[in-house]
């Protein structure tokens, strides 16, 4: 009796598989943000210097004109690496390709705030915060959603492919239900992308106080 309610307790404190399959790809996304904040800080001096005037005469421009980023490129930059990863669950390529969307997402945020740090100290920290910050609000919450389950359906593919399953379980509903409450989401964040992150970069920019 004692042995039937351990086993119980066990099968009832075991870790959801979408909680696990979420927290592998989070750690990938930090695998690739790790990699992305090094390979930022391994610019030489010129490389530096160059970069540092580039990114200067960019916050002088957008703060200036508060030109927003194109339409297209926010529906690629939004919707992209969600429905990747929607597709990608229908592969067994999934495995692969799921955990290295993670990492690219990782790698370019991180990246991009480093640049700013090292171009403009601390004042780099909030004009990255600026320009990135509403769009990861918007991605990275839809991108995990969508991408945990994909994963998990991209196993069991994988397992059919191998042979260790002699059956796939029907596709259900809730993965659908959330791919199509996360582009919802995603329309709703491209819209303050295009008219709330120009106000906050512009701001930030004459927080900063470029070009005085």
């Amino acid at each position: 009796m004692h042995r039937g309610s351990s086993l119980r307790a066990i099968r009832m404190i075991r870790p959801d598989p979408t909680t696990m399959s979420i927290s592998l790809l989070a750690f990938f996304f930090f695998l690739g943000g790790l990699l992305g904040h090094v390979y930022a800080g391994r610019c030489d001096f010129s490389a530096q210097t160059a970069f540092r005037d580039y990114l200067s005469d960019y916050c002088l421009w957008f703060g200036q004109t508060g030109t927003s980023v194109s339409f297209t490129r926010c529906l690629l930059l939004y919707f992209s690496g969600v429905c990747a990863a929607f597709l990608f669950g229908f592969s067994s390529l999934g495995v692969v390709f799921i955990p290295l969307f993670s990492s690219g997402l990782g790698f370019f945020a991180f990246y991009t705030v480093s640049c700013f740090a090292q171009a403009f100290g601390k004042n780099g920290v909030l004009l990255a915060a600026a320009l990135i910050a509403i769009r990861l609000v918007f991605t990275l919450p839809c991108f995990f959603a969508v991408a945990g389950e994909s994963l998990l359906m991209s196993l069991r593919l994988a397992a059919l492919t191998i042979g260790r399953e002699k059956r796939l379980p029907p596709t259900g509903g809730r993965y659908f239900v959330i791919f199509i409450l996360c582009l919802f989401c995603l329309c709703v964040g491209v819209f303050f992308e295009r008219f709330l992150t120009p106000i906050l970069f512009r701001a930030a920019v004459n927080a900063v106080e470029f070009g005085s």
